[in-house]
């Protein structure tokens, strides 16, 4: 991003004023065959999935995540009732519940 900057003149190599060098690089395909796979199993609804993979990466404390699938509404809707962490969410005609933990 800011080597675009850069790039089309928005900003001066004089105006940053600090750099943080990245400690390792990985491959521009290092994830590539993990995501394909997910596309290929779950079509459009892999997106979310990996974009909550992704998400969960970028955190700087570590959490899990407890989560349970279901095709039936009363089922999600006892769960829920149970313990209002769960979050329930909807892909395709199955009812994925999430409960994110975090170590004390």
């Amino acid at each position: 991003m800011i080597k675009h900057a850069l790039d089309k003149g928005y900003l001066k190599k004089e105006e940053i004023e600090y750099v943080i060098y990245a400690s390792q690089k990985l491959k521009a395909d290092t994830f590539k065959e993990v995501f394909t796979s997910r596309y290929e199993r779950w079509g459009k609804a892999s997106k979310a999935m990996s974009c909550q993979v992704i998400g969960d990466w970028n955190q700087q404390s570590v959490k899990t995540n407890k989560c349970a699938m279901t095709d039936s509404w009363d089922v999600a809707m006892a769960m829920r009732l149970e313990d209002e962490n769960v979050n329930i969410f909807s892909v395709y005609d199955k009812l994925w519940l999430m409960r994110k933990q975090c170590p004390p």
